[in-house]
């Protein structure tokens, strides 16, 4: 039975998954309608240049709901500015879920990389002070986790300063990303990707670690270099 009813919630991407879950035996044909599941979708200002979005574009992915419910093949995007995540609904439009529903959604990024963002409240160490719910999740362990923090900020229009005194006059959105190595019982260590960081990180393995690096040409001021050297020293 439970398997009928996950390949019913599968086919069903833009229903409201948290009622059908709850209500499946009741009402199996409820959408996306009450104020205790969904935002209304905060209307963006298109004076602004640029994108709010993680994505701009409308994702595949794969969304687990609380406690343990998963949806595949929801079409999504993850609002930066507003810390939102939308939903396609069939009609076109779109609604953005509560975040404390949600516990983590994956999907392939443009370049066809699977990307996971959980939230941030259900890791089990510290966090970093920070205003968006969901973190990607770049490495794992039980010793330690390594996240990407993103969040859209407005830059307003100015007078830019240069050698030909152009000027922006519109207002444009810009992302920051940081990352941070969280561990157990410390508080969350922020890093800037780069070789000295990666070292001073590991430095009781020093020579060890110099020696990865060489052998396998990481780049140290990249995400997936960082993430790799992580995956070896949990071996040493």
């Amino acid at each position: 039975m439970k398997k009928l009813l996950f390949l019913f919630f599968s086919s069903l991407p833009f229903f409201c998954i948290n009622t059908v879950i709850a209500q499946s035996n009741q009402n199996q044909n409820r959408t996306f309608n009450s104020r205790d599941e969904i935002l209304a979708t905060t209307p963006l200002d298109r004076s602004i240049k640029g994108t709010p979005y993680l994505v701009d574009k409308w994702s595949n992915a794969t969304v687990v709901f609380s406690p343990n419910h998963v949806v595949d093949r929801l079409k999504i995007k993850y609002n930066l500015y507003f810390d939102e995540v939308l939903i396609l609904k069939s009609t076109g439009d779109s609604v953005a879920l509560l975040n404390q529903n949600i516990t983590s959604f994956t999907f392939e990024d443009e370049d066809k990389r699977l990307k996971k963002y959980v939230n941030k409240y259900n890791l089990p160490f510290k966090t970093p002070s920070i205003k968006n719910t969901f973190v990607q999740v770049l490495y794992s362990s039980e010793n330690l986790i390594f996240i990407k923090v993103a969040y859209s900020k407005v830059s307003k229009a100015e007078k830019v300063q240069s050698s030909y005194s152009t000027s922006r006059n519109y207002d444009e959105y810009f992302t920051i990303a940081q990352y941070f190595i969280l561990k157990n019982g410390l508080d969350p260590q922020e890093v800037r990707l780069n070789r000295r960081n990666l070292l001073t990180l590991y430095e009781a393995s020093d020579k060890k670690v110099k020696s990865f690096l060489s052998k396998n040409k990481i780049d140290t001021n990249s995400e997936e270099g960082w993430a790799k050297v992580m995956a070896y020293y949990e071996t040493l």
